[in-house]
């Protein structure tokens, strides 16, 4: 006789137990059996000693329902679609976790599907998390979808979590009075010549959209930089110095960080000041070259962003909405405090915990 380890047993009765099996081990029909377990409102009528039999037999043969015939049979998998640039680092990974747990308490899945932030492969993890049969899906980059998959995605749950094209929903910071707020103290303190980096100078990155309206409607002297065109820290450093730029403002925190390290490493002393988008803790926002955050509410875009899909989901809503959560600008001592305040929040743990660790 054959002998199976624990995992084999597992493995096999998954595979090969059915609700047919069930009711043979419990002697009652498999229509009796389908009502008990999917909890058919005809299943109240089923005596208690049936029901008993039916769990005995769930529990002995360890039976596992079928995700696949349940998608099939009420149309949808519970599961949810997360396209991302990337999961390794600190802001990407802590988003995806983030998402992952908020959408647990919803009984919903993530599926994490990765582009390498390359525009080739947004098509294929689109397409896959489609055929996957994902109820919704996340878009954490700038939605560019190719014309037939834009169509589609037209009747399809689809939540833009970075970019604002008007084709589809959308929920992002409200970046606009922060901004303002941030350029109005910028010519406050004689800055008149600003510099704005961003990851896509695209219409629909609210950064660059925001930075350009705004550095305008104040008669600002401005210049925007796109960083993909940037290999190194070294051309970027370059790029800025070409502006003349005394502000400079970026939609990623983590660019600064790299700028700030570069030039401490090269004893860089002359440079501009910063303003950025912070929505972590992170304690580089203390260092003297910060004039100013713009600070993203995390916790309330992770929690609304789980909401907006899964109400999109349930009631197959097709109109387009664009839903934004405020921002704020800081500077100064409302920095620090409010960075103290993030730390001793227990939804950071796992993110101060690492950023102490790397101090030691």
């Amino acid at each position: 006789m054959k002998r199976y380890n624990k995992r084999e047993y597992l493995e096999n009765s998954i595979v090969r137990v059915t609700l047919k099996t069930i009711a043979e081990k419990a002697g009652v029909s498999v229509s009796l059996v389908s009502m008990h377990l999917n909890h058919h409102p005809l299943s109240e009528r089923i005596a208690d000693e049936t029901r008993k039999r039916i769990d005995a037999a769930v529990k002995e043969l360890n039976y596992r329902p079928s995700i696949t015939a349940r998608t099939l049979r009420n149309g949808k998998s519970r599961t949810i679609g997360l396209v991302i640039g990337q999961i390794a680092g600190i802001y990407s990974s802590f988003c995806s976790q983030s998402l992952l747990h908020e959408a647990i308490k919803y009984n919903y899945q993530l599926l994490i599907s990765v582009t390498r932030f390359k525009r080739e492969e947004e098509l294929e993890c689109l397409e896959s998390l489609i055929d996957r049969q994902t109820d919704g899906i996340l878009y954490n980059l700038y939605l560019k979808p190719e014309p037939q998959m834009a169509d589609y995605l037209k009747h399809y749950p689809i939540l833009q979590l970075s970019s604002a094209s008007p084709d589809f929903n959308s929920l992002l910071p409200d970046i606009e009075t922060p901004i303002a707020e941030a350029i109005r103290d910028c010519l406050s303190r004689g800055k008149r010549r600003l510099a704005g980096l961003f990851d896509d100078a695209d219409p629909y990155n609210i950064w660059y959209s925001t930075f350009r309206t705004q550095a305008e409607q104040h008669c600002a002297d401005y210049s925007c930089l796109d960083m993909r065109n940037f290999a190194s820290c070294e051309e970027l450093h370059q790029a800025i110095q070409a502006t003349g730029a005394q502000t400079v403002f970026s939609g990623a925190s983590t660019v600064v960080f790299k700028l700030l390290r570069y030039y401490a490493k090269r004893g860089i002393r002359h440079h501009p000041e910063f303003i950025y988008s912070y929505t972590l803790p992170t304690d580089y926002s203390a260092h003297p070259a910060v004039a100013g955050i713009i600070v993203n509410p995390f916790k309330e875009q992770i929690t609304q962003s789980i909401q907006c899909i899964i109400r999109m989901i349930e009631t197959k809503q097709e109109k387009c909405e664009q839903w934004r959560i405020p921002a704020i600008f800081m500077k100064g001592k409302e920095i620090r405090a409010y960075y103290e305040e993030q730390k001793e929040d227990p939804y950071f743990d796992t993110l101060v915990n690492e950023w102490d660790m790397k101090h030691v």
